[in-house]
């Protein structure tokens, strides 16, 4: 039996239609299959994402309270936080350690701060020794009045480390076995890491409550912001 001319152009249609359709969906499913992944099973090329490096400070959202975090001034009953990301060797979280000082303890505990080293090495290459080092004291329970010592000290060398741990009578020996431990670096490493991740990229950074901003606030508007929260 013949097939006419407009039956045969018809089915060459429909047979490349057909294939067409075929091969779309294999492709499909092949390209589906090579950008997805199992959960706990993310592919190599996966780590090579980078975090976005500039993220608007209003979207920021204060970090959740651990129970490693140094607390001062408050508790776990305190009504608000006060967070910053510091780095001793930065000019302005000096401004802002003495902005604190002034300004939180008339709370009576109603306000507590709390401080996350974040030391921007690339510009302070002993940033990070200073967080090691105040990591250490805080082994012998003076990790606030460390704090306070550097962020007084004009300059940050390892005269500045060795006059205080002679002014807080902090044990020499075991201050230099503490920070020849890599697991002090590489815990404030992984906080660097986890605050990176947030889209926290500078300092000082100071969350009143749920509101975050870059800078030195005045002794006037720190009072500002905290008092609207607390008082109705």
């Amino acid at each position: 039996m013949l097939i006419s001319r407009e039956r045969f152009t018809v089915l060459a249609i429909l047979v490349f239609c057909t294939l067409s359709i075929s091969t779309w969906i294999i492709w499909k499913g092949i390209d589906t299959h090579k950008n997805s992944f199992r959960a706990g099973l993310p592919p190599k090329d996966i780590n090579q994402v980078i975090t976005p490096t500039t993220v608007d400070v209003t979207k920021l959202k204060p970090p959740a309270i651990r129970p490693q975090d140094h607390v001062r001034y408050g508790s776990a009953t305190s009504s608000i936080s006060v967070i910053e990301y510091g780095d001793y060797a930065c000019d302005d979280c000096k401004q802002v350690a003495k902005i604190i000082q002034n300004t939180l303890p008339a709370y009576n505990g109603k306000v507590r701060f709390i401080y996350h080293h974040l030391p921007i090495v690339d510009m302070h290459p002993i940033a990070l020794d200073a967080a090691i080092f105040a990591e250490c004291a805080d082994r012998q329970g003076l990790f606030w009045e460390t704090h306070d010592a550097l962020m007084d000290a004009d300059i940050i060398n390892e005269s500045t480390f060795s006059q205080i741990v002679k002014a807080l009578k902090l044990d020499p020996n075991n201050m230099r076995a503490c920070r020849a431990e890599p697991e002090i670096s590489a815990a404030i490493q992984s906080n660097i890491e986890i605050a990176r991740g947030d889209g926290v990229n500078g300092v000082p950074l100071i969350f009143i409550g749920t509101k975050g901003s870059y800078g030195i606030p005045s002794e006037e508007e720190l009072k500002a912001e905290i008092n609207s929260y607390i008082i109705p």
